[in-house]
C-alpha cells in the first residue's frame, strides 16, 4: 500500500486550507472527502482491475488533483495526459503505456472521445457535491502514512523537446526525497501559498500537489497561466511563492508587474524549464521579484539545483545542488572534471527516477555545463546545441544571447542548419515585438560586433512565434523542420 499523505494531513491538520480554485477553498479535510467519494466512483467503474496505469485526460486542474490523489488512496499508478496535445500524439502516449481506462470530465466526452480512439475506455467523472459527501472522517483512519514508498505513484511525459517523449515512472519515494530536499532549501511553511499555474501534466505541476501534502503549504490553482490573472493574485496578496518558467516571467515584466511595497507578501518564484539569462535576472531585480533559477528534469522529479532565498548573488547560475543530490561533470570519457572545466552534468540521488540511470546510479543528462569553485552548477546548453563548422566547436546558445539582447526581439530561437560549404550554419527565428522597426541585416551586424564571423547567425528569419511546449521549452524538432523549411 502506498503511503496516504492526505490523510495523515486531514487528520493532523483538517482545517487548514489546501487549494483554492476560483476563489473557493478547500481545507485537507473537505478535500479528503472528495477523493473518498472520486476513489469509490472510479473503482465501481472499473478502474484499478488492470495492472496498466489510470489515464487522467481532463481541463480542470482541482478536478486532477483530485484524480490523482484517488488514485494514491487506492495505490493504482496514473498518467496525466496533456489535452492540448494533437490526437495522434495522445494516442501513441496511451499506447506506449497500455492505457485500458482514462477518466475524463463530464463538460468534455465527446472531444476526448475523439482523440483517444476505440481502444481505451472512458470512464465520466465530475467534482461531487458537498452535500454528497459523508458527514464524519472516518475513512481516515483506513489510512496511515505507513506503507511502501517505493511503490509507483505514476507516469510523466517528458518534455520531448528533442523527438519523442519518455514516459518517466516516479516513485512515491522519488517525490519524498525532491519534496524534502526543496524544503530544506527553499525555507516553504505551512504559512505559504504557492500559485500553482503549471500544467500537472508536467513534472513541475504534479511535485507541487506532493510537496503541499508533505509540508502543509497551500496551493492556488489556476487553470493554466493567464498574465493578467497572474498578476492581479500576486498583487492582491493572495501568494508567497510561485513556480514559473522563463515565458511566463518575461510575459509578467512586459506586463509590468512591479513589487515595489517592502510590506508584499510575495517572497520568490522559483524558475525552471530553461536557463535564466542574466539580462533576465537583472530586469526582474528591477521589478522587485525575486527569482530563483533552478535545474532539474522529469527525470530527476523536479529542480535538483537551486540558490537559497536568502542569498543576495548575481543571478549567474542554477545555484548548488540540493541536499541528497550529487551532481558530476564528466568528460567525454565519462571522468570527472575539476571546477570550471566543461563537460556533460551528470547527477545522483534518491529522487532521481528507476530505469534513468546506469548500474551506478547516475543520471546522464544530455545537457552541457560546469561547477564553480563554490560547487555552484552553471547551465551552458545541450550537446546538440553545439555544432563543428568549418572545423570550429560553435555554440548556439552564446548567438542566442546575443540576439535576445537586441531591441525589438521579442523571442527568439538559433540553430543550424546544413551548409554544402561549411557543414553548418547558424540561423536566428526572431519574434519581433509588435511595432518594432529592424532589418534582418541590422540583426546580423548586432551579432558580429561581439561575435566572429563563424559563431555569428549567417541568416535572420522573422517568423510569428517559436514553437514551445505548454511549459514554454522549445520543440526542437518541429524548430529545426521550421528553420529548414523556410526560404532563404
Amino acid at each position: 500500500m502506498a503511503p496516504d499523505w492526505l490523510a495523515y494531513r486531514a487528520r493532523s491538520h483538517p482545517d487548514h486550507l489546501f487549494l483554492r480554485y476560483q476563489t473557493k477553498p478547500y481545507t485537507f479535510r473537505l478535500v479528503s472527502q472528495l477523493t473518498c467519494h472520486l476513489g469509490q466512483q472510479l473503482k465501481k467503474s472499473g478502474v484499478g482491475a488492470q495492472s496498466a496505469p489510470v489515464g487522467i485526460l481532463v481541463s480542470d486542474p482541482l478536478l486532477t488533483c483530485l484524480l490523482v490523489l484517488a488514485a494514491a488512496r487506492h495505490n493504482w499508478p496514473v498518467v496525466v495526459l496533456n489535452e492540448r496535445l494533437p490526437d495522434r500524439q495522445l494516442q501513441d502516449q496511451c499506447a506506449l503505456l497500455h492505457l485500458e481506462r482514462i477518466a475524463v470530465s463530464e463538460r468534455e466526452p465527446a472531444q476526448i472521445c475523439r482523440q483517444l480512439g476505440a481502444n481505451c475506455t472512458k470512464t465520466i467523472v465530475s467534482v461531487p457535491p458537498e452535500s454528497h459527501l459523508p458527514d464524519s472522517t472516518r475513512e481516515l483512519s483506513d489510512f496511515s502514512m505507513r506503507g511502501n514508498l517505493h511503490a509507483l505513484q505514476g507516469y510523466v511525459f517528458s518534455s520531448g523537446t528533442t523527438g519523442r517523449p519518455k514516459a518517466i515512472p516516479l516513485t512515491f519515494a522519488n517525490h519524498f526525497w525532491s519534496a524534502a530536499a526543496s524544503a530544506y532549501r527553499l525555507g516553504y511553511t505551512h504559512s505559504d501559498y504557492w500559485l500553482h499555474c503549471l500544467p500537472l501534466s508536467h513534472v513541475g505541476g504534479l511535485t507541487l500537489l506532493f510537496r503541499s501534502l508533505l509540508f502543509g503549504f497551500g496551493l492556488h490553482l489556476t487553470a493554466g497561466f493567464h498574465t493578467a490573472e497572474v498578476k492581479d493574485v500576486i498583487l492582491r496578496g493572495d501568494v508567497t511563492l510561485a513556480s514559473w518558467v522563463p515565458t511566463m516571467l518575461v510575459r509578467l515584466l512586459d506586463a509590468n508587474l512591479y513589487i515595489r511595497d517592502e510590506s508584499s507578501s510575495f517572497r520568490f518564484a522559483l524558475i525552471g524549464g530553461a536557463k535564466v539569462s542574466t539580462a533576465l535576472w537583472a530586469r526582474s531585480q528591477r521589478h522587485g521579484i525575486r527569482i530563483i533559477p533552478s535545474f532539474g528534469m522529469t527525470e530527476t522529479c523536479s529542480h535538483v539545483t537551486a540558490m537559497a532565498p536568502e542569498t543576495q548573488e548575481r543571478g549567474e547560475g542554477e545555484g548548488p545542488p540540493l541536499p541528497f543530490v550529487q551532481i558530476s561533470i564528466r568528460g567525454s570519457d565519462h571522468r570527472a572534471l575539476s571546477a570550471r572545466q566543461r563537460g556533460e552534468i551528470w547527477i545522483k540521488g534518491p529522487q532521481v527516477a528507476q530505469g534513468s540511470t546506469g548500474p551506478d546510479g547516475w543520471l546522464q543528462t544530455g545537457d552541457l555545463g560546469y561547477l564553480d569553485p563554490r560547487g555552484h552548477l552553471h547551465v551552458l546548453e545541450r550537446s546538440q546545441d553545439v555544432y563543428n563548422i568549418g572545423g570550429e566547436k560553435v555554440s548556439s546558445v552564446q548567438a542566442r544571447t546575443i540576439v535576445a539582447q537586441f531591441p525589438g526581439v521579442q523571442d527568439c530561437w538559433v540553430l543550424a542548419v546544413p551548409d554544402k560549404e561549411w557543414g553548418w550554419r547558424l540561423v536566428a527565428l526572431v519574434v519581433p515585438r509588435p511595432n518594432a522597426r529592424f532589418t534582418q541585416d541590422d540583426l546580423v551586424r548586432h551579432c558580429r560586433r561581439s561575435l566572429s564571423v563563424v559563431h555569428a547567425p549567417q541568416a535572420v528569419r522573422f517568423v510569428d512565434a517559436i514553437p514551445r511546449s505548454p511549459t514554454g521549452k522549445v520543440l526542437r524538432k518541429q524548430v529545426q523542420a521550421l528553420a529548414e523549411n523556410l526560404p532563404a
